[in-house]
């Protein structure tokens, strides 16, 4: 298609009359005219003024191979090119927003879970330490009471040991006879030779015989019935140890 085509056919799609283009482009009716006839070629500046009225290159207006279609169809494809550029820009962007938006989620639901099941944990925890706490405290009241009943066992035990052990000697305490006596001293002289754990000193007028069996034996050889036409009587006192126990009968003449 030839310029002067290409000039008629954009003038008349653009509603223009040949007077109405000269005044656009500062020219006679006459000049137009003879563009579109072919007498005459319009100059470089009044190309480029065409070019920007019409939307179109100064190439398609100038070169006879281009046609006007073929302008506007690549410049509807360069546009739709544009466009779906554009869009998918746009999309890349959203996507991106999206993704952006999913993982900042993803991560706020991950630290509020953490922090739910750390909460939890931490609350096991403490009810643990509190269940174990009152197993201790019962355990230790259930020892504490195990222990107070053994100890009243051993202190029952130890009374009773001690008691039945000073029977045989608190009962004989007092003024007494020479056969009394002598009982006294052969049942301390029995005690002494089977225990090592209770055993008895013996002190007759004064004089200490210790705990030896024979020596606490002679002390019968001084004892006498009579004293004179009257009963000979002895006074016997005990001492107890720092247990209780009966550890020294004192045999004093009366």
């Amino acid at each position: 298609m030839k310029f002067e085509e290409k000039l008629i056919y954009l003038r008349k799609k653009s509603l223009l009359s040949q007077e109405g283009l000269a005044d656009k482009l500062n020219v006679t009716r006459q000049t137009v005219s003879k563009w579109e006839l072919g007498q005459t070629k319009p100059d470089m500046d009044k190309l480029v003024e065409m070019s920007k009225l019409f939307n179109v290159s100064v190439d398609v207006l100038t070169n006879d191979n281009l046609s006007i279609e073929e302008e506007k169809e690549k410049v509807k494809q360069i546009k739709k090119n544009n466009n779906e550029g554009g869009r998918k820009f746009i999309l890349y962007i959203l996507i991106i927003i999206f993704i952006a938006a999913l993982a900042t989620l993803s991560y706020r639901i991950a630290s509020s879970i953490k922090e739910r099941n750390d909460a939890l944990k931490e609350e096991i925890r403490k009810e643990k330490e509190k269940q174990e706490k009152k197993q201790q405290e019962i355990e230790n009241e259930v020892k504490e009471q195990q222990e107070k009943v053994q100890k009243e066992l051993e202190e029952s035990e130890n009374q009773k040991e001690k008691d039945n052990f000073n029977r045989n000697y608190e009962f004989w305490s007092g003024t007494q006879t020479s056969m009394i006596v002598s009982n006294i001293i052969d049942s301390a002289i029995a005690n002494n030779k089977k225990s090592t754990e209770h055993l008895i000193e013996f002190i007759f007028d004064g004089t200490s015989y210790g705990t030896d069996a024979n020596n606490i034996k002679t002390i019968k050889s001084s004892l006498k019935n009579f004293k004179g036409h009257e009963i000979q009587y002895y006074e016997i006192s005990l001492d107890y140890d720092e247990n209780g126990f009966v550890n020294k009968i004192t045999i004093e003449t009366r």
